[in-house]
Formats: C-alpha cells, structure tokens, sequence
C-alpha cells in the first residue's frame, strides 16, 4: 500500500466501515474483513482465539486468503508474533522481515509473509476474546495508520463478537425456560386429564345416585305388580276368575314403569357412545334437575324450594353430542349448592329457574337461581380450569370448566352474571341448526 495523506487515510477508513445497517454479528465481521482486505490490499487476515483445549494453539474463528474466506486454522504460537499480542495486549506490528524475525514459525515462512500486524480483541466487559491479524507479502510502508486502524477494527470486532454471545446466550436461555415451559405444561395437562378422570367418575358416581332414586319408585311398582299378577294367576288356575281384572292392570303397571326404568339407563348408557343424537331440550331440562336433585340434600335437611321451567321453543328436538345431560347436571348441581349455602336454616324459598326460548338463529336457555351468588372479582374466572370458590374437596373446579367445553362442542356459548348474595344466571346459546359433525 502506498503513501496516503490524512484526507486518504480517513476516505479508506470510511470505506472500510461502510456496511450495511441491517448486517450484524458475524455477517459484519465478514463484511468488515472482506472491505480490510479490498481497501488495504493486504492478503491474509483471520479472528483467533487460543483453544480451550491445547491454549498454546489459536484457532480462527474468521479467516480469509487472497480475497476468499477459508475453513478455520490452526496456529500453534510458540515462537510467533502471535505470542506478543497476547503478552502485552497491544497492537504488534513488525512492517517487514517478519519471517526473519521469527524463523520458527513455519505458517509465516510457507506463505512469504513480509509484515505482520496484529491486535487484541477485547470485548465490551473488558474481557479477552483472542486477536486479529493482518499478515502481507509485501512491507507495510504506512505503520502508524496500521497501528491505529487495526485497534480500531479489533475494538469494532469485539462489539459484534459480544453481540453475537448475547444473542447465543439469549438464545440457550429461550429454549432453557421453552423446556422448562412445555415440561410444566406436561405435568398441567397429565394433571388436568387425571383430575378430569376424577370429575368424570364423580360425576357418574352422582348421576348413579340420581338414577338409582328415579328407578327405585318404578321397580317398586313393577315388583308389587308382578307378585299381584302371580297372585292372581294362581287364583285362576284354581278357577277364581274374580281378580281377572287386577291381573290386567298389573300388568299395565309392569309394562309401563319397565320402560320408564329403560329410558333411564339408556341415558346413562347413551353417554358412554360418542356421535350426536336428538335430544328433547326439555326431557333433558327435566330428567337433569331430578338426578341433581336426588342427589343434593335438600331433602333430608327440609329447605323449601321451587323449581320452574317455562319453555317457548317451536322445536323441542336439537342434535346433541352425548355428553350433553353433563351440562345441566353441572350446572344444576351448582345451583344447589349455592342454595343449599344460602338457605339452610331459613324459612325463605330456594328459587330454581329455567327458561328456554328462541331468537334470531339460537335457541337459548338461561339458569337462574337466587343463592349466594358469584364475587364480582372472580366471575371471569368461573370458566377457568382448575377454579372453584368451594372449600376442601367439595369442588374440583371442573365442573364449568366441563360446561363450557362441552357447550363449545356442540356450536354455543355460554355466558354468567351474578350479584353475591341476589342471584347468579347462566345463559347458554346454541344455534337452531346444528352440524352432525
């Protein structure tokens, strides 16, 4: 490289450092060393740093030749001018003879290396990187401007190389606490299913009660008939025709309440079997309270309540999934719950209501009692997984969490508004038409 004047020095420099804004990292090391090398005309430069294995040894981490980037070198530094750099921490230029001033080194003399200048890379903490070197074939007639440059370019390239372990270390952390987010969302999902199980076979084990206190009437009956019917047939083997007639209602009596029974079991049964079916909103409506009901409470402790149903519905018929009596199961059970909370020991009414009417495209039922209540602070919350306002084990915080998804399920939506201690609605929409997905 020729002589320069200050004006020249400072346009090279510019030169030098005109790279692209949006070029980072080890894209702007590359850039810069490729612009080193045009603007300088040198013909050797590389980024080292001592191996973590063998410190005796740097290994380049950047490395061109004759204007081409190259795979990494190894370069042992014992009787280099390497081992200056790293020594004083200063720039060590020799302009010329440097293969004979370090003739043990053998990378120097098989490229005919004349001047060597080379710098140490200091990161942005102050911590040691490794060096940058500049290796010639010819001499270096401007020392000064080498000297000065190459500090700046080693100062430059400790920037990006800190830049680079930010980013690498921001890197390893996001996929650290990644792991650590899909490992906790593992363990919440193994959870959430066997909490889930939990519900279901509680659930079933409520709607067995239910069952189990809607059969007992009708097999009842069925029993007392079949021993009538079995008295009578005796009797009219006997040739006593008298009874003729209660043998017949008997068996009226038998037949109806087994079917009764059939149509009970074959709910249950039904929920077992995935697809859709038509369900009657309010044979639904109807069968759901008693279970809940059979199953609460309020009949052994005597509290006083009035249950109502108005339905205005053209067709009462509409495709459910199986799951569906599950809704109202909840959300009955619920209803009683807080009512139970509210008037055990009053002579007030427990009120339970339920309407269900049409508009626009849905029909629509809302559940209305006048318990407890819902806090205002925990109502966006209901829905949530895992959330109850029950104490000890009286709740899971499933029960709505079912609701909703079940409703979702089946095309609706579901909604809740409450004031603590006046009344609490739930109102379901489901469109009129629904797909038999």
């Amino acid at each position: 490289m020729s002589k320069l004047g200050q004006v020249e020095k400072i346009h090279v420099l510019k030169k030098i450092f005109t790279i692209s804004q949006e070029k980072s990292g080890a894209d702007y090391i590359r850039s810069l060393m490729t612009n080193i090398v045009k603007e300088l005309e040198v013909d050797y430069i590389f980024v080292g740093r001592p191996s973590i294995k063998d410190p005796s040894l740097i290994v380049s981490d950047y490395a061109m030749a004759k204007g081409e980037f190259v795979e990494k070198l190894e370069y042992n530094l014992d009787g280099t001018p390497c081992s200056n750099v790293l020594t004083g921490r200063r720039v060590c230029i020799h302009a010329s003879n440097v293969c004979s001033d370090f003739p043990e080194d053998e990378l120097l003399q098989q490229m005919g290396v004349e001047a060597y200048v080379g710098a140490p890379v200091i990161l942005p903490t102050g911590e040691f990187f490794g060096l940058l070197v500049i290796l010639d074939t010819k001499v270096i007639n401007e020392v000064d401007f080498f000297e000065s440059a190459i500090e700046l370019f080693a100062s430059r390239v400790g920037v990006e190389l800190a830049m680079i372990e930010a980013n690498q270390s921001i890197k390893d952390l996001n996929n650290i606490v990644e792991c650590q987010v899909k490992e906790k969302e593992e363990v919440i999902r193994k959870s959430h299913e066997s909490l889930l199980e939990q519900e279901k076979l509680a659930a079933l084990g409520r709607l067995t009660t239910g069952i189990a206190h809607e059969i007992r009437n009708p097999l009842n009956l069925v029993l007392n008939s079949s021993q009538i019917a079995s008295s009578v047939y005796n009797d009219m083997k006997n040739g006593d025709y008298s009874d003729f007639k209660d043998l017949g209602k008997a068996l009226d009596i038998i037949k109806t309440h087994s079917l009764r029974m059939k149509n009970i079991l074959s709910i249950m049964l039904d929920n077992r079997n995935s697809g859709k079916r038509k369900y009657s909103i309010k044979k639904l409506i109807k069968e759901s309270f008693k279970y809940a009901f059979h199953a609460s409470v309020f009949k052994t402790e005597g509290i006083k309540l009035n249950f109502n149903h108005s339905s205005n519905i053209s067709h009462d018929l509409h495709l459910f999934t199986n799951d569906i009596q599950s809704v109202f199961l909840n959300l009955f059970e619920n209803s009683l719950q807080s009512l139970h909370n509210k008037f055990t020991g009053s002579d007030q009414e427990a009120e339970l209501m339920v309407n269900t009417f049409e508009k626009d495209k849905y029909i629509l039922i809302e559940v209305k009692d006048n318990g407890e209540g819902v806090p205002k602070d925990v109502l966006d919350k209901v829905f949530e997984p895992f959330f109850t306002t029950k104490s000890g084990v009286e709740g899971s915080g499933l029960g709505l969490s079912i609701v909703k998804s079940i409703v979702e399920k089946n095309e609706g939506d579901v909604f809740i508004e409450s004031v603590p201690n006046e009344f609490t609605i739930v109102k379901i929409r489901f469109p009129k038409e629904i797909s038999d997905g």
